[in-house]
Order: structure tokens, then C-alpha cells, then sequence
């Protein structure tokens, strides 16, 4: 599209595109004269595409829908181009124009005049662009919503681009990320990063965080220069929002309040309407009371104390998160180095007898605890079990014997498994044996150089400090409960002689043949 092109409204009125006005993930806009009469108008224009079936009905299916949005703080849709009617052009829309600039432009300037926005103003603008949403969410989830997205026209904030992501997705296949929630990483949603459905509330996360700067000049999180997708999805699902009123201590904490339940991550405890939000700022026009200043404390220590209850409640997310990441690894490379080799072997015994055929289950992953269970041609039963070790397992209480302390005689520590041989942490363990006879231990050592861990196999026998009564095979496998206590003993004077071999398929596939 260039200025002096023609472009065409539903009933095939004309427009001359003139200058270009700008352009970002959704399109390029220009201004545009409407022919018969003179009057400006926005054309957005995206890329031109071949659509599937499908993608046409979506675009649509979701055009009908945004056209219906009309409202004085909502940019008005007046054609949406499908890019079949007029076969020669690209998918467009000509909307209302807004000349005034952009929220992102106010907020610039009040930033580099360091000084903040006025309370006053403040409600002014929330209650125009609420208004707005309540119109938009009739009809669409916005999936946008940014202070880019904001214009002004004479005096009144404007929302633009509303169901565009979707519109845009259908056409070209390339938004700005690669999932269905579509959007921009500074506000997207905690849930948006999970793929969970569109809903209002994730458009209440993002003008929760428009609102934010707004009051403050600067994002909820601590952010230095430029940072990728990823760090943006950490900051969202782990990383606790600044509270507003450390950022702007002149802000009505009934602001504050509003702001940080917009941007809860938890959905249960974030706004579900647009109207709650309007109710809850209304509080700031009650009249002045004798005791402003003890409920304005009041209400500041309220706000501390959720700040702290956000911040733990996202730092256990962290750490559930991390141990299920972690869990995830370790399950991935004991099916590749572990269960593969003596699947790929037993597949090929399979394909080669006649008769009987050895059976093998794929592997299965019970919270931390990994298993595979088969039986041998020889009846024999192989059980394989891993268990992933984090932290919270191996807490011990620990004799104080520091002299400067004189409170109580223990504490409790995290006390890790390491394997006395290198100094390693022990990332998990198990066995593989068959049932009451012979077999090894596994253990999965931490690699410093490489996201996988190192395995290693533990062949343990009796010595001949062993006592009479015992009768354990050759080798044995220590069960899940003894090794604790028994790998501070490889090496050393002990009932029990442990060979450490590090990994080979090769003993995997041994100790089956062995055993068939």
C-alpha cells in the first residue's frame, strides 16, 4: 500500500491513502480520505495471505464481532476487509482516526518531566477506558490491551486495535508470539503464558498493568533495558509486582488496591468484571474523614501485608514450578539412557521369536518417583525404580556446636546425599533388580558443564565383616530407604563391598540376558 492507492468500503465507496502514520505487530496504518466527502479516516493494513477455509470463517466470525463495538471511548470499526472482496487488496480495516497520540506518549512525557499524574485525572482516565472495556468485552476479549493501544482524541483516551490479535492471526500466522493468547509479554497474563482460553480477566491483567504505569511511570517489575519472552514469562508467573505506593507514595491506597487486584496472579483473587473495579475507584470521591490520616495507615498496612503474601505465594509457585521442570528432565533422560536401551532390546528379541514375547511397559512418573516393571521369558520379574531427590527430602536436625550459641541443642538443616567419590550431588537413585534377587543401584550425579546429570551404577556385596545371619545376592541392590546411610560407606571398612561403574548400555543389556 502506498499514498494516491484506492481503497474500497463495504458498499464500494472509495478511499485515497495518504501518509503513513506508523505500524507495529498488527499492520501498517495510514490516513485515508474518503472520496465522496472528504472526511479522514485510519486504514490498517496487514499482510497480504491466502486463507484456509477455516482461517476465513475465524476472520469473520471474529470481524462480525468487532464491528459491533461502538462507543465514545472505543475506536470505531467501519469495514473490516475479509481480502476476498476485493480480491486485488490485502485484508484491511478502515476505523476513526485519532490524531492526539498515544497513553504511551503521555506517560513518556510526564516521566521525563519527573512528575507523576494527578489523582484526579488519574480517575478520570480509569473511568473512560473501563467504560470502553465494558463495551469491548460484549463482544471480544481485546488480547492487546497497552498504552500503545490508548490514543487520545480531543481530550478523551480512544482504545484501539480490539480483537485484532485474532483477525491478524488468521490472516498471517505471524503474531507476536507463537501461542493462542496472543498479546504483548509486558502484560500478558500469568494464565496467557499457560495457553489457558481468552477470557476478560486477562484483559483486566493487562489494563491492570496499563493502570500501574499510569500511577507510577514505570512497569510493576524490575526491569533493566530490553529482555527476552522467557524473562517476561518468569516476571509474570514468579516474580511479585512492586507494590504502587513504593513507586508513587502520594497515590490514594485505595489506587493501590485496585491496581495490585487487577494484576493478582491468582484469578480467584483478581477482579472478574469491569464494574467491580469502577465500584472500588468510586471510593475515592467519599468525602473526607476526621480520620484520614490513621486510615490511610490503616490501609497501607493492609496493602504490605498482601505484598507479602503475593511475594511468598509467588516464590512457591517458583519453586513448584523449578521442582516440576526439574522433575520433567531427570524423567526424560532416564527414559532416553535407562528404559530405551532395554526397550530397543527387547523390541528386537520380539521381532525375531516365534513364540513367547517379552512384554515392556513404557515407564511411568508418579510425583517424584519413577517406575517400569516387566517380566523375563524366565518368569523373572524386572523391577527398575528412580526416586528424584529435591531439598525438602533430606532436611535433618544438626547438633549445634557452635560456642557462641547457647539456645537449643539442634537445628534443622538441608543435609543432600553426595557421592563421596567426586563431591556430587545426587540428583536421584534407585535400582534395577529382580524382585528378592540380584540387581544394582542407579544414581543420577549433577553435572556442572551439562543439563543432563551423570549416572553411575553401584554393584554391592557382602564382605567378610558381613554378619553370618545375612544372605544377600551377588550383586545386590540397597533398597531406596538404606542408601543414605549406606554411600557414606563406598570405599571404607564396612560389612558391605560397593563397585562403582559409570554408565554403559552395555550393563543394561547384560544384566538382561543374564536374566532371560
Amino acid at each position: 500500500m502506498k499514498p494516491l492507492d484506492i481503497v474500497y468500503d463495504e458498499v464500494g465507496i472509495p478511499y485515497k491513502v495518504g501518509e503513513y502514520l506508523g505500524g507495529g505487530g498488527f499492520g501498517k496504518v495510514y490516513q485515508v480520505t474518503k472520496v465522496d466527502d472528504g472526511t479522514l479516516w485510519a486504514l490498517k493494513v496487514f499482510p497480504y495471505a491466502d486463507l484456509e477455509e477455516k482461517d476465513f470463517i475465524s476472520f469473520q466470525n471474529e470481524s462480525i464481532m468487532a464491528m459491533k463495538v461502538q462507543h465514545e471511548h472505543v475506536i470505531n470499526y467501519k469495514y473490516i476487509h475479509d481480502g476476498k472482496k476485493y480480491s486485488d487488496l490485502s485484508p484491511y480495516i478502515i476505523m476513526e482516526i485519532a490524531h492526539d497520540g498515544s497513553l504511551a506518549d503521555l506517560i513518556k512525557t510526564y516521566k521525563a518531566n519527573k512528575e507523576f499524574i494527578n489523582s484526579e485525572s488519574l480517575l478520570r482516565m480509569y473511568n473512560q477506558l473501563i467504560d470502553g472495556m465494558i463495551e469491548v468485552n460484549k463482544h471480544v476479549i481485546h488480547r492487546d490491551i497497552k498504552p500503545e493501544n490508548i490514543l487520545f482524541r480531543d481530550g478523551k483516551l480512544i482504545i484501539t486495535d480490539f480483537g485484532l490479535a485474532k483477525i491478524t492471526d488468521a490472516t498471517t500466522r505471524n503474531v507476536q508470539l507463537t501461542f493462542k493468547g496472543y498479546g504483548t509479554p509486558p502484560y500478558l497474563a500469568p494464565e496467557a503464558w499457560k495457553m489457558d482460553c481468552n477470557t476478560i480477566q486477562m484483559d483486566i491483567y493487562a489494563m491492570g498493568m496499563t493502570f500501574y504505569e499510569m500511577v507510577t511511570l514505570e512497569s510493576p517489575f524490575n526491569v533493566v533495558g530490553s529482555i527476552s519472552n522467557d524473562e517476561w514469562r518468569q516476571k509474570h508467573l514468579f516474580e511479585e509486582p512492586m507494590p504502587v505506593h513504593q513507586r508513587n507514595s502520594t497515590v490514594s491506597p485505595i489506587i493501590s488496591q485496585v491496581i495490585m487486584k487487577m494484576i493478582e496472579k491468582s484469578t480467584n483473587r483478581r477482579y472478574t468484571n469491569w464494574q467491580d473495579i469502577k465500584n472500588d475507584l468510586s471510593k475515592l470521591e467519599l468525602p473526607k474523614s476526621n480520620n484520614e490520616d490513621i486510615l490511610n495507615t490503616m490501609l497501607q498496612q493492609k496493602l504490605d501485608e498482601a505484598a507479602k503474601r503475593r511475594s511468598k505465594e509467588a516464590e512457591t509457585a517458583k519453586i513448584l514450578k523449578e521442582k516440576e521442570e526439574h522433575e520433567k528432565l531427570i524423567f526424560s533422560q532416564f527414559k532416553r539412557d535407562i528404559f530405551s536401551p532395554i526397550n530397543d532390546l527387547i523390541n528386537e528379541f520380539n521381532e525375531r521369536t516365534i513364540d513367547e514375547k517379552i512384554l515392556i511397559v513404557p515407564p511411568n512418573k508418579s510425583g517424584k518417583n519413577i517406575s517400569c516393571n516387566f517380566n523375563l521369558l524366565s518368569g523373572k520379574k524386572v523391577e527398575i525404580r528412580l526416586d528424584i531427590l529435591h531439598d525438602d527430602d533430606f532436611i535433618r536436625k544438626v547438633e549445634n556446636t557452635s560456642p557462641l550459641y547457647h539456645g537449643a541443642k539442634t537445628y534443622s538443616k538441608v543435609v543432600r546425599p553426595i557421592y563421596i567419590k567426586n563431591n556430587k550431588k545426587i540428583l536421584a537413585w534407585g535400582y534395577l533388580k529382580i524382585r528378592n534377587d540380584i540387581g544394582y543401584n542407579i544414581l543420577l550425579l549433577e553435572n556442572d558443564d551439562e543439563l543432563y546429570g551423570e549416572w553411575v551404577f553401584l554393584l554391592n556385596n557382602q564382605s567378610g565383616l558381613a554378619r553370618h545371619t545375612e544372605n544377600r545376592p551377588t550383586p545386590f541392590a540397597f533398597e531406596i530407604h538404606e542408601l543414605e546411610k549406606e554411600l557414606n560407606f563406598i570405599n571404607a571398612m564396612h560389612i558391605y563391598n560397593t563397585s562403582v561403574m559409570e554408565y554403559d548400555e552395555k550393563i543394561l543389556k547384560t544384566f538382561i540376558l543374564n536374566n532371560n
